[in-house]
């Protein structure tokens, strides 16, 4: 028998979110913010709804991103992650995507040295969590990459997207844009 629910179910709030992000991801933030705010106004408080607040509260932060509203973005992506934090431990994967949300944040504000500290950290929590070999810590070594590549530290970057076009092209094989672009990366930074 199918479960049922009724309008302040958790079901119903994570519906709301997934809503709302077709919206933002059409760039319709006011009607994304409209949705995220009647899942929230669902989910905060109920016991066992942590990740579904904490998910909410990053989509709002990249709605105000996506606006060029940084401040208001990384409060939302702070918020996000404390309560991530408290329900997950700090050793989470997801944990670590709070970290790279607030580091490309720190970024548009051109606060890089805090942008690669983020950086770094959503790294070292991916890898304990997933391993070296992960498209998302790929993923993360680029950003870090190209963060520590615009301070100069061609060495460090260019190790950085070597590692990035292993499980790129293991990923993907060796013609796709993203280990294209990689490559191309490591050999500006001399490390292919």
């Amino acid at each position: 028998n199918p479960k049922k629910v009724g309008p302040g179910d958790v079901e119903v709030a994570k519906t709301y979110n997934n809503i709302g992000e077709v919206y933002r991801v059409q760039g319709f933030y006011d009607q994304a913010l409209k949705y995220y705010q009647k899942s929230l106004d669902i989910s905060e408080g109920k016991s066992g709804s942590e990740m579904e607040v904490a998910a909410t509260l990053s989509n709002m932060g990249s709605v105000y991103a996506g606006e060029g509203a940084y401040k208001r973005a990384l409060s939302y992506y702070q918020k996000s992650h404390k309560i991530m934090v408290r329900a997950v431990g700090p050793d989470h994967k997801n944990v670590g995507a709070t970290y790279n949300n607030m580091s490309v944040i720190y970024q548009a504000m051109g606060r890089f040295e805090k942008a690669v500290q983020y950086q770094e950290e959503s790294l070292a929590i991916k890898v304990k969590a997933v391993g070296n070999d992960d498209l998302d810590v790929a993923d993360t070594k680029y950003n870090l990459a190209t963060l520590i590549k615009g301070q100069g530290n061609m060495r460090r970057a260019g190790e950085l997207f070597r590692d990035c076009v292993k499980v790129y092209r293991k990923a993907y094989g060796a013609k796709h844009q993203e280990t294209q672009d990689a490559t191309a990366q490591a050999e500006e930074c001399g490390k292919l």
